[in-house]
């Protein structure tokens, strides 16, 4: 055979199964477009602003993400097409064709799709990357500038990943027509028409996993068990989820069959037994498509919470405008007061440098430390033992009490020489001592810790103490013990100096990034930490900016796998269902018959899914929500509605998948 006629036959196979080849083609010069796009972008915000390695590692993430996608839907797309091109190939081997000429034509095919998919991507990638970078420039806050920009290494990296991709669905291929002999490439379509057997066993597994998923997302409350906790609770859903697909569904249908009332219908009696016979390959997809939509709409939802949410998070960080701590170890009362006044006239030198103003001022004296329980009330600051749990860990403060009472607006009153000790919900500390490195400490339990003062991530107590000097003393007691057992520096007993500022946002700005350094050079001593709200916040809108566009990104490539996958099991099932009705329309049964039936047959296909990702979505909330509050995001309000809307607009573009697969379907089934 001349070698122009394999290319010839293939691009005319290629023109003539056009309903299986062009989303494949489309879905390729998608991929390409996208991980084309994230690689560029990655390499054109590396040092763009300060702080921005944050953005460009993020955007890193998301290329390899991209990556794994892309190789996942196009194996996925490669073997439906191998699926429903095995009797065609197998009619061309019983005609003469050798398997090697076979397996030139199936090169040339998936080459054609290859070269048209990473040319065409790579032209609209090259054409949108510089319009997207200009859009996150502008979500960032950023000066905008267009100019033609096309990055070598993006090309280059883009055309090697997918040239290897593409050639391993080559061989795949090549392996599978190798393998199959002429009969069974005849059959193959055929194949799984025996009526599966109920599988009660994974039926009731995939019910227990998905209950313990569901229970962990529930239970779970405190942050830093989130985490780990999430990770297992997503793979014990997904493990249910296809295990009640596969089986639980096979189940299912077997109970519709034995009710004779639901059964023995016209429309009931053909959906049942047409969802039975291919069930198995049915409930793969569906349970793929339930997952998907799942990540996609946990995705986005997220990720525009937080880009909207960003000034609820930065504030959360940043309670005051700027934040000066300084050390008092070794101080009397009157130096410290004497330092809080020279940091008030040197921080009022420089606002009026800056054209702003100085309000809300708080001054209080602060001890903290990290603690772990041993036993009971006895806890210690060693963490040589990784045996322990985040609620053995307990956040301890010290404070006075006036100065308490007066950042809270409380009336607490200290009875005697003993201390009070206020906790949050997650501490339990009972009676009326502790033990802090062999310290012994006795207080007056008086409840809960005002909000102001604790992020309810894990538990946490402060101890008031009336007197300066006995608060000196202590966290000088408890420092010693601490530097001595863990052999590194310990807390400090300090003094903070918080303060909003009022002004122009650039004189605020200015301000924030001059601070530090007007202290010193002022000769504001001993001091441990200088924090604003402005300065870092630009850091903080690039990362969140960042974070919502590899998050539309990742949730574009999931919605793109969820239609392909439903539009391939759609025409899958179209030929499968093909001649069954074309039998019924011959024994007599109406077209309007037909039509019911297989509406309310793609109805079942299309709901059971998206059902099931919002029950998933439901009952994952509270634990989402949880990693949202270690991300700064307490607003619930605006995430449950950001989540909702994110449903809400799935849904929407899920049924307009809906309408147009099913009019492909019905489009199939009714040929003659």
């Amino acid at each position: 055979m001349k070698r122009g006629l394999y290319f010839k036959l293939a691009f005319t196979n290629i023109r003539k199964n056009r309903n299986a080849f062009f989303p494949f083609l489309l879905s390729a010069i998608v991929m390409v477009a996208m991980f084309y796009m994230l690689l560029s972008i990655a390499g054109q915000s590396d040092g763009l602003y300060y702080g921005a390695e944050y953005m460009s590692q993020i955007l890193g993430f998301g290329v390899w993400v991209a990556g794994i996608i892309s190789v996942i839907i196009i194996f996925y797309t490669n073997s439906f097409l191998m699926k429903q091109r095995t009797r065609e190939l197998g009619l061309y081997n019983v005609l003469g064709m050798e398997k090697k000429h076979i397996a030139k034509v199936i090169t040339w095919e998936i080459t054609i799709v290859a070269i048209g998919g990473v040319v065409v991507g790579l032209i609209l990638g090259i054409i949108f990357s510089r319009l997207l970078f200009l859009v996150l420039i502008r979500m960032i806050g950023l000066e905008a500038k267009f100019d033609f920009f096309v990055s070598p290494h993006a090309v280059t990296i883009t055309v090697l990943v997918f040239a290897v991709v593409f050639a391993a669905a080559v061989l795949q291929n090549l392996f599978k027509a190798a393998w199959l002999k002429p009969v069974d490439l005849m059959r193959e379509t055929n194949a799984g028409e025996r009526e599966p057997k109920a599988k009660w066993l994974f039926a009731f597994l995939g019910v227990i996993a998905l209950g313990i998923g569901y229970e962990i997302a529930i239970t779970t409350k405190n942050p830093l068990n989130v985490m780990g906790l999430f990770f297992v609770a997503v793979i014990l859903v997904i493990i249910g989820t296809y295990f009640l697909f596969v089986a639980g569904s096979i189940v299912l249908l077997k109970m519709l069959k034995k009710n004779r009332k639901f059964y023995y219908h016209k429309t009931h009696f053909v959906t049942v037994s047409g969802m039975m016979y291919r069930m198995k390959q049915n409930a793969m997809g569906l349970a793929s498509i339930c997952i998907l939509v799942t990540m996609v709409i946990v995705v986005l939802s997220t990720t525009v919470s937080l880009y909207v949410g960003i000034d609820d998070e930065h504030r959360y960080r940043y309670p005051k405008d700027v934040s000066v701590k300084v050390n008092c170890e070794g101080k009397t009362l009157q130096e410290s007061e004497e330092t809080a006044k020279q940091l008030k006239d040197v921080t009022e030198e420089l606002a009026q440098k800056r054209d702003v103003s100085i309000k809300s001022i708080e001054t209080y004296f602060d001890y903290e430390v990290v603690l772990l329980r041993s036993e009971g009330n006895n806890y210690q600051s060693e963490e040589d033992d990784d045996d322990y749990t985040a609620n053995d860990i307990l956040a301890f403060g010290v404070m006075l009490l006036p100065e308490y009472n007066e950042m809270t607006g409380g009336s607490l009153t200290q009875g005697g020489d003993v201390p009070l000790l206020l906790t949050n919900e997650e501490a339990e500390i009972d009676g009326d001592s502790m033990e802090v490195d062999g310290v012994k400490i006795r207080f007056q339990n008086e409840g809960a810790i005002d909000e102001k003062l604790t992020n309810n991530l894990y538990p946490a107590a402060v101890l008031l103490l009336s007197d300066y000097n006995e608060m000196a003393e202590l966290c000088q007691k408890l420092s010693e013990r601490i530097e001595r057992n863990r052999g590194t520096l310990s807390p400090q007993f300090c003094q903070k100096y918080n303060f909003d500022l009022d002004g122009k946002w650039e004189d605020k700005e200015a301000y924030g990034k001059q601070i530090k350094k007007f202290l010193k050079k002022k000769g504001i001593e001993n001091i441990c930490l200088v924090e604003d709200y402005y300065s870092s916040w630009q850091e903080s809108i690039g990362l969140y900016a960042s974070v919502l566009f590899i998050g539309i990104f990742i949730g574009s490539l999931f919605l793109v796998a969820t239609v392909l996958i439903i539009y391939y099991k759609q025409i899958s099932e179209g030929y499968g269902d093909q001649r069954n009705f074309q039998i019924m329309s011959k024994i007599g049964l109406a077209n309007r018959e037909i039509s019911h039936i297989i509406n309310s047959q793609i109805r079942m296909v299309f709901l059971l899914p998206i059902i099931m990702a919002v029950m998933h979505i439901c009952f994952a909330f509270p634990i989402i929500k949880n990693i949202m509050s270690m991300l700064n995001l307490t607003n619930t309000k605006l995430f449950l509605g950001c989540t909702a809307g994110t449903v809400l607009v799935f849904l929407v573009i899920y049924m307009l998948v809906y309408k147009i697969t099913s009019r492909i379907y019905y489009q199939i089934v009714g040929r003659r």
